[in-house]
């Protein structure tokens, strides 16, 4: 279970699911199938660079 709630309407954004993925992470949680550890693969790949820009 992640620690930090997203509302229900936002369920559908891209955004949301970074969010859960990054949580999951964090959490060590496991995820529920094979695809999510590709999606979190690319959004940890991309938190890189935006960590870089909020950097400067």
């Amino acid at each position: 279970m992640c620690k930090y709630k997203v509302e229900s309407l936002s369920y559908d954004s891209s955004n949301t699911k970074a969010f859960l993925l990054l949580q999951a992470h964090f959490s060590r949680l496991p995820l529920p199938c094979a695809d999510y550890y590709t999606d979190l693969k690319s959004v940890l790949d991309q938190s890189i660079r935006i960590l870089q820009i909020i950097s400067n």
